[in-house]
């Protein structure tokens, strides 16, 4: 099979005293268009061939075209066909007076052990197959699993290997449920202890201040996704960026944090239900009326909600806990990042460089958003599950990401390039991201692939 063909980008608020500091980021959210340049998906861990795919690469091999298989009984002989006790996904729905809930016989449960087998749905791709295997097995190879995320993750797959890729969820099947729930247990008491327990007035002004501006923050998060003017899932961001705070202090609550957690939530809310979009309720109180991608949230049992507040908040911690930098007095890994995506720009592109210098944009003004809300407010949501895919794959959450942003620059660079300083901070403002985001993060690894662990080429 030939290789991909990867087309080469030219060279060329301060905190508050106490315990709950709490900082303002006073950027607003905006929507505008890119037109992408370059045709590839690349991915730096990709399988070597489609007949070895359980064999991952190093970072130097050739990037090869995964394959879609038409006929998947070809492939079943490569992947464990589990036992047959494997999960099944029958659902029964139990209505009651004042609500509808459905409760699946995976739902709660079983969703980490069950067998992620061909019989699940018919018509598995390849790459759905690849997956299939790598979650079914006793023991997660993880550098086979994050080759195969690089290039994106199947919607029903994608809670599991998240959680796994997180280091949340063990990779070994036989304690992975045990451990889960322990964990889940272990925030629940923590919401007990310091949200149900707790008067209002008993709380430190620090502690007041902070859920304060969580209550703030929370009816403007991503206001495109009717979903998240729920009260139920307002009420659960609240809970889980209140108790962050609660439990790190050295970062507390920051303006962007309630957008963070946005695509664990639909992630895993998408796990119980193969995954399936979960969205705002539009139909009339019955599961049936929800069509084949989507569920209504009015739908789902609390068992499920209380799983997937606990697997956001764990999740949440450990994402920040690898960019807390970001986010602390200063924020200096933030900064050395936009010093490292001004390098990166004026030596691919310096006709760019050297125009928004000219029109004296510091990349400070021009990309501190991108850097601090990780690109959630300048494209979909969907793009932004995408990406996180890949990033998730990669060894730090945020490395990656400086290559992503310069590739965004560059693609738009002779359009820039024609914009007085007046229109380029418009431009910042307004810009949303709709283009195929594959491409970018194709761009994106040419670029690493040139400069990643090779500072001295940045000069």
């Amino acid at each position: 099979m030939n290789a991909n063909k990867l087309k080469r980008v030219g060279i060329g608020g301060k905190a508050l005293p106490g315990r709950f500091p709490v900082r303002r980021n006073t950027s607003q959210s905006s929507s505008a268009e890119f037109v992408v340049k370059t045709t590839a998906t690349s991915n730096p861990n990709s399988i070597e061939s489609e007949t070895n795919a359980e064999e991952p690469t190093g970072a130097n091999a050739k990037v090869k075209e995964l394959v879609v298989a038409e006929d998947v009984s070809d492939l079943n002989a490569g992947i464990d066909e589990g036992s047959s006790d494997s999960a099944t996904t029958k659902s029964a729905v139990h209505q009651s007076d004042s609500s509808v809930e459905v409760a699946t016989s995976r739902s709660a449960v079983s969703i980490e052990t069950r067998k992620y087998s061909s019989g699940r749905k018919k018509n598995r791709s390849y790459k759905e197959l690849q997956f299939d295997r790598i979650l079914s097995s006793n023991r997660i190879h993880l550098p086979e699993l994050r080759s195969a995320a690089w290039n994106g993750i199947p919607g029903d797959c994608r809670a599991l290997a998240w959680k796994v890729l997180l280091n949340y969820a063990p990779r070994t099947e036989s304690t992975r449920r045990s451990i889960l729930q322990k964990k889940r247990n272990d925030y629940q008491s923590i919401v007990k202890k310091f949200w149900d327990d707790v008067p209002d007035a008993a709380r430190s002004t620090n502690e007041q201040m902070a859920l304060r501006q969580v209550l703030v923050d929370i009816p403007r998060t991503l206001p495109e996704v009717p979903l998240f003017k729920n009260q139920r899932i307002k009420d659960m961001m609240a809970r889980v960026l209140y108790l962050y705070a609660l439990k790190n202090p050295s970062t507390g609550y920051v303006q962007g944090f309630n957008e963070l957690i946005c695509p664990f939530m639909l992630v895993y809310f998408g796990g119980y239900f193969d995954g399936k979009e979960v969205r705002a309720c539009e139909c009339e109180g019955s599961v049936e009326e929800c069509d084949e991608k989507s569920l209504c949230i009015e739908h789902i049992s609390d068992e499920i909600f209380s799983e997937v507040e606990a697997d956001t908040y764990h999740s949440l911690t450990i994402l920040l806990s690898n960019i807390q930098t970001h986010y602390t007095e200063d924020q200096p890994g933030l900064q050395q990042n936009i010093v490292k995506l001004s390098k990166v720009v004026k030596r691919v592109d310096l006709p760019l460089h050297n125009h928004l210098m000219d029109q004296g944009m510091m990349y400070q003004q021009l990309c501190f958003r991108w850097f601090h809300n990780f690109l959630l407010r300048e494209t979909s949501i969907k793009n932004i599950i995408r990406i996180w895919d890949t990033y998730l794959s990669c060894s730090g959450f945020g490395s990656f990401h400086v290559y992503v942003c310069a590739a965004i620059l560059v693609q738009d660079s002779e359009k820039i390039r024609g914009m007085p300083l007046e229109e380029i901070f418009q431009y910042i403002q307004q810009m949303h991201y709709d283009d195929d985001v594959n491409i970018l993060l194709s761009q994106a690894y040419v670029l690493s692939t040139l400069f990643d662990g090779n500072e001295a080429h940045l000069g």
